[in-house]
């Protein structure tokens, strides 16, 4: 720099000048104003899911004898179903109830079929359930002229599969169990017997997890002779 030029300053004090000048603010950025936080709230959706979830009944231990799967029968409950391509399911309705109609969500990739097995009052339907492949969902209803069932149906690849699906009836089973009863007292009564000096005080245990169907459903004395009710 030429010190005698106009304006101009000597070389120390341009030094000390950019030593000391205060630095150039760095150019703000613009702040991102946070979007508001959303809550999800109860919809429709979610109640359905939340009403599938609670009605839906999966296998347990207890629940099986030999390799039949027996759930407890209540209207509005969904069963699981496990299924397999390699192998069928065998769904068995109660003793003389008549099959009126079997539909499923996806009848495209599984394979429905029915048939029987005995004669009269005892013949019992049965209806095989097979997918074609694995990881598949569908929902199966059936009919029938007693009840409505609906299953939840899932495939998975490999030889894991439900073998046998069967239902007990609890609350029906309780009922026909009152109309015995009532219709023994009265059989009871009508055959003489002194109903004062019958003995009830007998215990019914299963030997097992569950109670066979065959299993008595009273037994009491007169003092002579026992008798056991059977279903």
């Amino acid at each position: 720099m030429n010190p005698s030029a106009p304006g101009a300053c000597p070389d120390g004090w341009a030094a000390w000048w950019s030593f000391w000048r205060w630095p150039a603010a760095a150019p703000r950025r613009p702040q991102r104003r946070a979007a508001p936080r959303t809550y999800a709230r109860p919809g429709p959706l979610r109640t359905v899911q939340s009403a599938n979830s609670s009605a839906r009944d999966y296998p347990t231990s207890g629940a099986y004898i030999n390799s039949a799967l027996y759930y407890d029968f209540e209207p509005g409950r969904l069963y699981t179903v496990h299924a397999s391509p390699h192998f069928l399911t065998a769904i068995t309705l109660r003793p003389g109830e008549k099959l009126i109609s079997k539909a499923a969500g996806d009848t495209i990739r599984w394979v429905l079929g029915e048939t029987v097995q005995g004669a009269g009052a005892s013949q019992q339907v049965i209806v095989m359930v097979k997918p074609i492949r694995g990881n598949l969902r569908t929902n199966i209803i059936l009919t029938t002229d007693q009840r409505t069932y609906l299953l939840d149906a899932r495939s998975y690849e490999g030889d894991t599969y439900t073998s046998v699906i069967s239902w007990n009836y609890p609350q029906e089973e309780a009922r026909e169990r009152q109309a015995a009863q009532a219709a023994e007292s009265q059989g009871v009564a009508a055959s003489g017997l002194a109903v004062d000096a019958l003995h009830f005080g007998y215990r019914i245990k299963a030997n097992g997890f569950r109670a066979p169907r065959w299993q008595p459903v009273r037994v009491f004395d007169d003092g002579l002779k026992t008798y056991i009710q059977f279903p």
